[in-house]
């Protein structure tokens, strides 16, 4: 089981590097594989992002809290989601969500 939530959250990352995107812990090492924090770009509605998400492809893209609220998203991959397939669903409409806001 933990092997495969951390193949999922390696595609996860790699896909989110692919798209120009920084993890918000920067050491891969210190990392959890369920859940993933990634910095929201400068210029971009992160809640606009989620909603496109969410309203568009039932993906849903969680922000952050406290401190990081507006700042990050948060992507879990476990259960049921920690599938290569729902990964790749996820960087899609990710994909999709930021390019409708110019990136």
């Amino acid at each position: 089981c933990w092997r495969r939530h951390k193949l999922c959250a390696d595609h996860l990352q790699t896909g989110l590097r692919d798209m120009g995107l920084e993890m918000f812990v920067p050491d891969p090492k210190a990392r959890l594989p369920t859940v993933n924090t990634i910095k929201v770009p400068e210029g971009i509605d992160f809640a606009a992002v989620s909603g496109h998400c969410m309203k568009n492809h039932l993906v849903e893209i969680s922000g952050g809290l406290g401190p990081t609220a507006g700042k990050v998203w948060r992507i879990g991959v476990m259960g049921n989601n920690a599938n290569i397939k729902t990964v790749s669903k996820v960087l899609d409409a990710l994909k999709e969500a930021l390019e409708a806001q110019g990136k």
